[in-house]
């Protein structure tokens, strides 16, 4: 796309919203998703981990699937070492004690996503205590965690499942955003 520098960025949101783009009449009980192309590790696995968050409604149920072969994030030993915080928390972190601003943004995003509701993450390449250190809860096998999640919620649970989450924009009315 060329031409005047607004109208070519308008033309190419369109052209995402169409590709990307996914229409979510609205929030669920329960998101079950993968974070297939972004599962090398959670560096990756929280845009994922953030887009099935948006789905769900607060109290709800993510269950997250991603391998993270290489760990938390081999770049940025903060993410691991601190975990999610608040946006408050980890701008003191970065302005007194010299956190990396990018690092500190994954956990804001993290701490976002778990702060109301439950996140549940079926990772090989992640051992227990880091997922839950990254507020989430381990699991082995998605079957053990979406029977957990149903139990959770009850029989009439709305379930929803995201393939390749990372990589999705949900759509949702104003209403089903939380907005008047």
């Amino acid at each position: 796309m060329a031409g005047h520098p607004v109208e070519a960025w308008l033309a190419g949101c369109a052209l995402s919203r169409d590709i990307f783009g996914v229409k979510i009449p609205d929030r669920v009980d329960i998101v079950l998703s993968d974070t297939h192309p972004g599962d090398v590790d959670v560096w990756q696995c929280q845009k994922g981990i953030s887009i099935a968050a948006s789905c769900v409604r607060p109290g709800g149920t993510v269950i997250v699937l991603s391998p993270c072969p290489e760990g938390v994030a081999a770049q940025y030993p903060d993410v691991s070492r601190i975990g999610p915080r608040s946006a408050e928390v980890l701008e003191l972190l970065v302005q007194r004690a010299g956190m990396n601003p990018m690092a500190g943004l994954a956990l804001v995003r993290l701490h976002e996503a778990t702060a109301d509701r439950v996140v549940m993450l079926v990772s090989p390449g992640l051992d227990r205590d880091t997922i839950i250190r990254l507020g989430m809860v381990p699991y082995e096998e998605a079957q053990d965690a979406l029977a957990d999640a149903l139990a959770r919620h009850g029989p009439r649970s709305r379930v929803l499942a995201l393939r390749y989450a990372s990589e999705l924009l949900p759509i949702m009315n104003r209403a089903s955003r939380g907005e008047n």
